[in-house]
């Protein structure tokens, strides 16, 4: 298993969703043994979407200041997986195929299939419960995928909803799609399309516009909102949390570049390239306002990132390798990607902030995995991203995947050492050289044990013994599982 290194302090509660980002975020990087966005436009009826769960969009915040985001030590270790097939068949002659692209906090899954319906030409999207058999969703005409479902089971994905106009965004509260309308103004013949769902209903994709593709949120009455861009002509949503906040790229001012994108309703659409620096991707936000992407770290490589508000964007490293790129983020903080090996080989991974990043790969044999629930849930398999088209020629089925985690059953002790140094009959102790897994909480010295006095606490002290002869010096740490150990070290002065 691969450790990060580096500050063992405990892992910093996550904070309330922020709104706003202010200056310039700070980077930690962790090294790994291995190597390691207002108008709103009524452009259809209202669609009345029957949602059980509701959910308030919280005010907006500046993010609270706090420490960088660091590793603990290893309290659980990364040790298995349960395969669990999404599509099945009897029919052993005409199998059936498709891939895996949304999933929720209890195991429903969502994506595109062919062959479980009547027989077709196209991909259909579905609904997959764990316990069951994965349900069409019905629809028109041509290919469609599922890309994201919320925990009430709400389906949004992309479908050709009428033969007449290009491919239109669809939510699913049971099994039939119905078309999400387009921005006023919008030529019908260009596609939108719908990529991610919360709680409470509000979904987010893209849709064409006067002026250009733009990124879009419907309410979950359906009414659609234009979120802009950053000053270029298109922009596209990538996903959305609980409170409301959306990320997505869009075109820069003279369409010169695409950058990044955090939206809020109060406070629009902000340059996360501006903020951040040079981030090349963004792939999810979790409803702590925790951002996964990619940026280009020192020497150009692509490294994963965990972006956490308050505490700045983290480098998660590599399995050995020069590059990582994540594709999962759950509300814990915890990641999955892939990232290469020293051999340039590509395995998965699961980023925590207790273990590090681990290689799925090798300890469970599935080489790419997708999204991550709080379950330690992840889809494998082929699966695809929100917008992808189905691969026709893709093999095998999706699976639901469970990680199996243990924690630790037995803590190593803390290893108490120090060092000294005496100039006359004064002398100045040392105890930084002292380690432990999980992190030091407390130094106590006995100075002079010998004649009963001269305690102290810290890492560092200084004594100044009253006549020469020899001292026993003890120092005792504590770690913060309450473990401790001792060492003894004789200190003669002349």
């Amino acid at each position: 298993m691969l450790r990060p290194l580096g500050d063992r302090r405990s892992r910093p509660s996550l904070p309330e969703p922020a709104m706003r980002l202010d200056g310039r975020a700070k980077r930690v990087e962790f090294v790994h043994r291995a190597t390691s966005f207002l108008r709103s436009t009524r452009g259809a009826p209202a669609l009345a979407l029957m949602l059980a769960v509701a959910c308030g969009v919280e005010s907006p915040t500046d993010p609270t200041s706090g420490p960088a985001l660091s590793p603990t030590g290893a309290l659980h270790t990364l040790t298995g997986a349960t395969s669990t097939p999404i599509l099945t068949t009897s029919d052993a002659a005409f199998p059936v195929r498709g891939d895996a692209r949304g999933l929720n906090a209890s195991g429903q899954a969502t994506g595109a299939e062919l062959g479980l319906g009547p027989s077709t030409d196209d991909f259909k999207p579905y609904r997959w419960t764990p316990g069951t058999t994965a349900v069409p969703l019905t629809g028109c005409c041509d290919t469609e995928w599922g890309a994201d479902i919320n925990d009430a089971g709400v389906v949004v994905g992309t479908a050709q909803t009428s033969l007449i106009v290009g491919n239109r965004g669809f939510v699913a509260v049971g099994t039939s799609m119905v078309a999400l309308p387009i921005l006023a103004g919008g030529d019908p013949e260009l596609q939108s399309g719908a990529v991610a769902i919360n709680n409470a209903g509000q979904i987010v994709g893209f849709s064409p516009s006067p002026t250009g593709q733009h990124a879009v949120l419907w309410s979950s009455a359906g009414v659609i909102q234009d979120l802009g861009t950053l000053g270029g002509t298109t922009s596209e949503s990538i996903d959305i949390n609980a409170s409301g906040q959306v990320i997505g790229k869009s075109q820069i001012a003279g369409d010169a570049a695409t950058h990044f994108f955090l939206w809020s309703s109060g406070t629009g659409m902000q340059d996360l390239n501006t903020l951040l620096g040079a981030i090349t991707s963004v792939v999810e936000i979790n409803d702590a306002g925790q951002i996964i992407g990619t940026y280009s770290a020192v020497g150009g490589a692509s490294h994963a990132f965990l972006y956490t508000p308050g505490s700045g964007l983290a480098d998660l490293g590599t399995l050995g390798g020069t590059t990582s790129a994540p594709t999962g983020l759950n509300n814990a903080g915890q990641v999955v990607g892939s990232s290469t090996l020293a051999d340039a080989s590509t395995h998965a991974f699961l980023w925590t902030s207790s273990g590090g990043m681990e290689d799925i790969t090798a300890i469970t044999g599935i080489t790419a995995v997708r999204r991550l629930n709080d379950n330690l849930q992840t889809l494998a398999g082929p699966v695809a991203a929100p917008t992808a088209l189905p691969n026709f020629s893709a093999t095998g089925i999706p699976l639901l995947v469970q990680l199996t985690v243990t924690r630790s059953v037995t803590d190593a002790p803390p290893v108490a050492a120090f060092t000294w140094s005496c100039d006359g009959n004064k002398c100045a102790f040392d105890a930084s050289s002292s380690t432990d897994d999980h992190g030091i909480i407390s130094y106590a010295w006995d100075l002079d044990r010998d004649h009963g006095n001269g305690r102290s606490r810290g890492v560092t002290t200084k004594t100044t013994y009253p006549k020469g002869g020899t001292h026993t010096v003890v120092l005792t740490v504590i770690d913060t599982q309450g473990q401790r150990s001792s060492v003894t070290h004789t200190v003669t002065i002349p």
